[in-house]
């Protein structure tokens, strides 16, 4: 049996008149207008805190994939600080 699609239904905006100039609802206020940020290198992330980091792709099986997901979600820490602690480890070992 095929599932029915909800029926979707458009919402009229509480002010038309700030929706359609673009300024932000009562409030809600949109940030100071600075200077743009300098521009980034490829592959670098800023995160929350501030901290510049470089992105990096790592492949792994899927049953140490879902292990590491499930052990940082028990522990409450984040993968990719996990995955940077041990590479960090692992690179202070190498030779200069």
């Amino acid at each position: 049996m095929a599932k029915t699609k909800p029926a979707l239904q458009v919402r009229a905006p509480k002010n038309a008149d700030d929706f359609v100039t673009g300024r932000p609802a009562a409030g809600r206020q949109r940030p100071a207008a600075s200077a743009p940020p300098p521009p980034k290198r490829r592959g670098l992330v800023q995160r929350k805190g501030g901290a510049e980091r470089a992105r990096i792709t790592v492949y792994l099986e899927p049953e140490v994939a879902e292990k590491l997901r499930r052990h940082c979600f028990e522990e409450g820490l984040q993968v990719s600080d996990l995955a940077a602690a041990a590479i960090t480890r692992f690179v202070a070992k190498l030779a200069p």
